[in-house]
C-alpha cells in the first residue's frame, strides 16, 4: 500500500506488511534510518613524522531503532495490536530473502533491506490498552534507496538506416540506433546496483555501461535457450539461472562490474553473438 508522510511500512519476505506511524494505532516516538557508521580498516600514528595514516573506511551495518507507543482502548485491544507488530518484528530465521522496511520523508518514499530484530513490550499497563515497545531492524547493508525502482528493456543492439554510397557524394547517409542501447540515470548520491534480467534465445550476450566516455563491460559465456532467463546482480556479483542455478563461473568483467555512479547519466548496450528475439530487462533505484 502507498505511504503518507510520516509512516513507516515493514514487509517481510512472505508479502505480510504492517504499517506504523501517523494515522495508525502504533505512534512513532523514535525511528533513526539515518544514523550511519563508518568503520576504518587501519589507521594509527605516522611512525617517522606527523600525524598519522588511515586505510580504506567502509560504512557499517546500520539499526534502525523503533520506540513504538500502542494506542488500544483496553486490554484486549491492546494485545489485537500486540501479535501483528510481534509477528512483524518476528524472526526471518533461514529465509534468505530480506524483508523491506520503507518510510516516507518529505514527500518522497525510502527503503532499506535487512532483518527484524525482535520486539521488547513493557506488560505493566497492558490493562489499560496503552502501552511501549522497543524495535529493531538490522541492515547489513545500510544503503538507502528512494524513488520508485526504475526499469527499461531493450533488445539486441541494432541499426537501422544508412546506405552506402560513392565516396564522390558530398554528404553521408547515416544509421540509428533501432534497439539494444538505453540512457539511465542514478539521481541519488551513492552508486546504485544495477539488476539485469536476460532472456532466451541468445548466445555469448554481453552488456556494457558507459559513463562519461567510460565503459565496463560484463561478458557471459554461455546460451540461453528459448525459455531460459539469467538475473544478474552487479553489487552481490550473483548471476542466477532459471531462478535457481549459479553460472558465476560464465561470468566475467575486465574491470570492476558495471554500477550506476551518482548524479551521470549512463548509456547501457546489449549485444551477443548474433541478432535474436533476446531482451534485457535493466533495474535500479536512486541511491544514498
Amino acid at each position: 500500500m502507498a505511504l503518507n508522510e510520516g509512516q513507516v511500512r515493514l514487509t517481510r519476505p512472505n508479502g505480510t506488511e504492517l504499517v506504523l506511524g501517523r494515522g495508525t494505532p502504533y505512534r512513532l516516538n523514535t525511528f533513526n534510518p539515518l544514523r550511519r557508521g563508518v568503520r576504518v580498516s587501519g589507521e594509527g600514528d605516522a611512525p617517522w613524522g606527523d600525524g598519522g595514516w588511515a586505510a580504506a573506511e567502509w560504512r557499517t551495518p546500520t539499526r534502525v531503532p523503533f520506540r513504538i507507543s500502542i494506542a488500544g482502548e483496553d486490554a484486549a485491544g491492546y494485545m489485537n495490536l500486540h501479535w501483528p507488530l510481534d509477528a512483524a518484528f518476528a524472526p526471518i530465521r533461514d529465509d534468505t530473502t530480506e524483508a523491506e522496511l520503507a518510510w516516507v520523508t518529505g514527500g518522497v518514499e525510502y527503503a532499506m533491506y535487512g532483518r527484524p530484530r525482535g520486539l521488547a513490550t513493557e506488560f505493566e499497563r497492558t490493562r489499560t490498552g496503552q502501552q511501549w515497545a522497543d524495535a529493531e531492524f538490522y541492515c547489513p547493508d545500510p544503503t538507502i534507496y528512494s524513488g520508485p525502482e526504475q526499469s527499461s528493456e531493450i533488445g539486441l543492439y541494432r541499426l537501422t538506416g544508412g546506405l552506402s554510397v560513392p565516396f564522390t557524394v558530398p554528404f553521408g547517409i547515416y544509421s540509428v540506433v533501432a534497439d539494444g542501447e538505453v540512457e539511465v540515470l542514478n539521481a541519488g548520491t551513492a552508486p546504485a546496483r544495477l539488476l539485469f534480467q536476460l532472456t532466451g534465445p541468445v548466445v555469448s550476450p554481453y552488456i556494457t555501461v558507459t559513463v562519461g566516455g567510460i565503459s565496463r563491460t560484463l561478458y557471459l559465456d554461455l546460451t540461453l535457450g528459448d525459455d531460459e532467463w539469467l538475473d544478474i546482480d552487479t553489487r552481490t556479483q550473483e548471476v542466477i539461472l532459471n531462478s535457481s542455478v549459479s553460472r558465476l563461473s560464465s561470468a566475467y568483467a575486465l574491470g570492476p562490474w558495471p554500477y550506476l555512479p551518482a548524479g551521470q547519466a549512463a548509456t547501457i548496450q546489449y549485444r551477443a553473438a548474433s541478432l535474436t528475439g533476446s531482451r534485457l530487462t535493466i533495474r535500479y533505484r536512486n541511491t544514498h
